[in-house]
């Protein structure tokens, strides 16, 4: 028996890895948003989880915590936000400047 047959991914999700998210960065991919959540000691720092939908199904990226302030502060307010009861669906861009990911509205596109 393999490793593999045996191995239990106990981070859970379905998470975007860094190709993929190159990927969406160049295709525009909207990425509808399903939830923000914060996450305590990933790998590099504490992070903001993003979940999304792509091809129908949901999906997570992170986001290390203070290494791009400006994403840091609409991911903040978009997790307020869908937290409130008229918040209505909100659909995010990734794109890539050198090695950031930021996040801006698909809509004004």
């Amino acid at each position: 028996m393999g490793f593999f047959d045996t191995f239990e991914d106990s981070a859970g999700g379905n998470w975007v890895a860094s190709n993929e998210k190159r990927e969406l960065a160049l295709d525009g991919t909207p990425l509808p948003v399903v939830s923000v959540t914060e996450r305590a000691g990933g790998q590099f720092g504490d992070e903001y989880v993003l979940n999304t939908t792509i091809d129908g199904e949901e999906r997570s990226m992170s986001f290390t915590k203070g290494s791009v302030q400006s994403r840091d502060a609409l991911l903040g307010q978009l997790k307020e936000y869908l937290a409130s009861a008229d918040a209505e669906p909100v659909t995010l861009k990734l794109t890539k400047l050198k090695q950031m990911y930021l996040l801006s509205n698909y809509e004004a596109e």
